[in-house]
């Protein structure tokens, strides 16, 4: 027996903060059919972003990203296996692609490459040009860039930046 056209879809939930704002995304909207008694219902339903073909370690396969306004990215990768598979090597790789040791480093780099982009939409908002490039620099004292953002942030209380953050659609939180 043969499985035509068969995928492998691999999951991954990430916490990113504890609100997205959706309405300022520019991506489309799932639409989704009405919930059965029992199912989870979402009165916002999650943006849907397509990033692209990726190929990993021989295996090929697209990779989705949804936005939950809860503060949830999923991210997943579809391999597709070819057109007529084999029920037993289906089945063979059904098991052994998901437990591939490389998985968690794949998912964890693509949800970075999502990173840049929030932080370089938080420096323009914020009047702080000068802080794209600093991304990923040390948070010490030593640093000027780290010092000039910690001044920032002196400005205001942590209620009035989640405020100010909320206006701007920016997933930011105050730490407690």
């Amino acid at each position: 027996m043969n499985v035509l056209s068969p995928h492998i879809a691999l999951y991954r939930l990430f916490d990113v903060a504890d609100e997205i704002d959706l309405g300022r995304l520019s991506t489309p909207r799932l639409r989704l059919s009405r919930a059965r008694l029992g199912a989870v219902r979402f009165e916002n339903p999650p943006g849907e972003m397509e990033l692209g073909v990726r190929n990993v370690e021989g295996l090929s396969g697209l990779l989705t990203a949804r936005l939950y306004e809860f503060g949830v990215v999923s991210l997943s990768f579809r391999i597709h296996l070819g057109e007529r598979v084999p029920w037993e090597a289906f089945l063979e790789k059904g098991l052994r692609i998901p437990e591939l040791p490389f998985w968690e480093g794949f998912f964890l780099a693509e949800l970075a490459a999502l990173e840049p982009h929030l932080w370089a939409r938080f420096c323009q908002k914020a009047g702080l040009p000068e802080l794209v490039e600093a991304a990923f620099s040390p948070a010490s004292p030593e640093n000027p860039l780290y010092r000039t953002l910690c001044a920032f942030f002196a400005q205001r209380p942590a209620r009035a930046w989640e405020a100010w953050a909320r206006e701007e659609g920016l997933p930011l939180r105050a730490v407690r």
